[in-house]
């Protein structure tokens, strides 16, 4: 109920904008950025990515990339575009567009506002969501992003605690990145099986088969002790 209040607060503050003040682009714009965010919470993530698809041009247009604000914008703009993906199957693509996205503007974040700075360190949470939810994604970037988890994680727990939503997210995706990796090599063995000119008598496909198994439990049990 609050966040559907917030919203009509910020719908009319739009209009009276355009009505008494349509020179100030800025203010507007400001109001612009907690319309979207109002209903990105509200889970609209399509009407949310309008806005932050025009805020984003604008800030490119008329803002330098390192900017506080055009960064802050890369990272809402990109978790519009990750939430629109993963919630909608015919929107996968965008998952795509917000890699692009955050690749060109983490090194920006990490000289402009520090390698362990809060903004950083959300941008590289958005950009592994981005990642590891898309299951066309190339393993080969799974695999990159998850070695970037990797080394973000001591911090994320340091600087925003352990206990923090990003940096449970984030732990999340490191996580799922795994499975995604095993899941994925397993996938090959068996295709390797199947397209082998040696066939493997039914006995030793079963046994390859709980070998797979093996290591998945393997890798599980050491998931659970860390």
């Amino acid at each position: 109920q609050r966040h559907v209040e917030r919203l009509e607060v910020y719908k009319a503050h739009v209009k009276m904008h355009q009505r008494f003040a349509p020179d100030d682009t800025i203010g507007l714009i400001g109001i612009k950025s907690y319309l979207a965010g109002a209903l990105d919470c509200l889970k609209r993530f399509d009407d949310a990515l309008i806005l932050y698809r025009e805020l984003m041009d604008h800030a490119d247009k008329h803002m330098k990339p390192e900017s506080d604000y055009s960064l802050r914008m890369a990272t809402n703009f990109g978790r519009a575009l990750m939430r629109c993906a993963a919630t909608q199957p015919g929107k996968r693509h965008l998952f795509s567009e917000a890699r692009s996205l955050l690749r060109g503007r983490m090194p920006l974040a990490e000289r402009i506002t520090g390698l362990e700075s809060r903004l950083t360190l959300q941008m590289v949470d958005v950009y592994a969501n981005a990642t590891i939810l898309d299951i066309d994604c190339p393993i080969e970037t799974i695999l990159q992003v998850k070695a970037l988890v990797e080394r973000k994680l001591p911090t994320m727990r340091r600087v925003l605690g352990a206990s923090h939503p990003v940096t449970e997210d984030t732990e999340g995706m490191l996580r799922r990145a795994c499975d995604v990796v095993e899941i994925r090599g397993n996938l090959r063995e068996l295709e390797e099986l199947e397209e082998s000119e040696e066939p493997l008598s039914r006995e030793e496909f079963e046994e390859k088969i709980r070998e797979l198994e093996m290591k998945s439990e393997a890798r599980n049990m050491k998931l659970v002790v860390e």
